[in-house]
């Protein structure tokens, strides 16, 4: 089973996005003889950014593009008022 996924407020004077996912392994029949597993050990392998770019839109108008070095972020289209906007975009 997983669970999780982006959260977050990014209105305000703050922006703070955080992504949680849990990953449930049932051991269930994996191990008949075995009532209680005190340790349970593996590896995990994380991506994590190594570098984070902040692009702010001043005008939410579709049409608009913002860029930083290579990376190119335009908006298609942009619907409500804040604090509930729907954006488009594409990067």
């Amino acid at each position: 089973m997983i669970c999780g996924g982006p959260a977050g407020s990014l209105y305000g004077t703050t922006a703070t996005t955080t992504y949680d996912r849990t990953l449930i392994i049932s051991l269930k029949n994996l191990l008949r003889s075995v009532c209680v597993i005190d340790t349970l050990r593996g590896k995990i392998s994380v991506t994590v950014p190594t570098e984070v770019t902040t692009l702010q839109f001043d005008d939410l108008e579709a049409s608009t593009v913002q860029i930083a070095g290579i990376l190119q972020v335009a908006l298609r289209g942009v619907e409500g008022q804040p604090p509930n906007v729907n954006v488009d975009f594409e990067f």
